[in-house]
Formats: C-alpha cells, sequence, structure tokens
C-alpha cells in the first residue's frame, strides 16, 4: 500500500518532494520496501504518538526550505490518482487549503443514548474527508505548532486544525 501511494506522489509532475513519516520500529521493513526508489524520496521522518504529531513532525522536517505549499496524505489510503492530486493542487492555486473529499452518498442515522435510532440526518451538504490535503506550507506550520503548543490534540484531520 505504501509503495503505491508513494508513486502516484513521485510520479505526479506538481509533486517536488515526497517525505514518508513512519514510525521507528518500521525502519527496516521502510528500507526494504523503497529499495528501487529510495533516491527519489527523502529521509524518512520518525512518527509521533499520534496522526496530527507525526504530521507535525513531518511538518517540521520541511521547515527552512523554500516549499510553499505542500500535501499531506494518508498511506492507508493507496488509492490516490494523479485525478485527485491534480484537484487539490488546482484548488491551492485559489485557496489556502483544499481536500479531497467524497460527497455523502449514504443514509446517516443518529442515535440516543439506548442506540435506538432517534432521527435520519440529511446528508445534503455532507462530504466524507479524505486526503491528500493541501495547504500553504507556512501556514500548516503554524497552525499545528499553535496546536501542539495548546495541547489541542483532538483534531480529525489537518483542515480542521
Amino acid at each position: 500500500m505504501l509503495i503505491h501511494s508513494i508513486q502516484t506522489f513521485l510520479n505526479h509532475r506538481a509533486i517536488d518532494s515526497v517525505v514518508v513519516v513512519i514510525h521507528r520500529d518500521d525502519q527496516t521493513a521502510f528500507n526494504q520496501a523503497v529499495l528501487d526508489i529510495k533516491d527519489k524520496l527523502e529521509a524518512p521522518v520518525y512518527g509521533g504518538a499520534t496522526r496530527q504529531e507525526s504530521v507535525r513532525f513531518g511538518l517540521e522536517a520541511l521547515d527552512g526550505r523554500d516549499f510553499g505549499r505542500v500535501l499531506i496524505h494518508d498511506a492507508a489510503r493507496p488509492f490516490v490518482t494523479s485525478d485527485i492530486i491534480d484537484k487539490v493542487v488546482a484548488g491551492l492555486n485559489a485557496h489556502d487549503g483544499a481536500i479531497a473529499a467524497v460527497e455523502m452518498a449514504d443514509t446517516l442515522k443518529r442515535t440516543g443514548p439506548d442506540r435506538v435510532i432517534a432521527e435520519t440526518v440529511p446528508r445534503a451538504g455532507l462530504w466524507r474527508a479524505q486526503t491528500p490535503q493541501g495547504f500553504r506550507f507556512p501556514a500548516i506550520l503554524a497552525a499545528h505548532r499553535r496546536a501542539a503548543l495548546n495541547s489541542r490534540e483532538n483534531f480529525t484531520d489537518d483542515a480542521s486544525i
């Protein structure tokens, strides 16, 4: 899964650099997995205890370099396509942030404390956030730093930070 995601980004014309955040215990497996493409990748960054902390560590590793924007992607979503990346990059051309998202098609139910259906939630205007999520680099790094400084560790994705 990881290699598929990495290669999709490496092969995209708008992507200049790929940094992968990994768990420290996965270094050997990572090295083996990227053996054929390691020369195209930046050195991996060790992640933290949460996804949010891992993203911040990855962003910190890029600090001081001339990156105007950054895409953040979860390798757990291995089916990212060039078209999805194109759309997020295009969104960044007009806005400070842009995310991949899928319009909600499922019927949503809200339950009460007894887990019995209490209502059907209208799905109009609801979207499922996906990755990549793209941002102006200085702004997303500053947002992650503020969240860490204020011990805010409850964000579910980078767009909410």
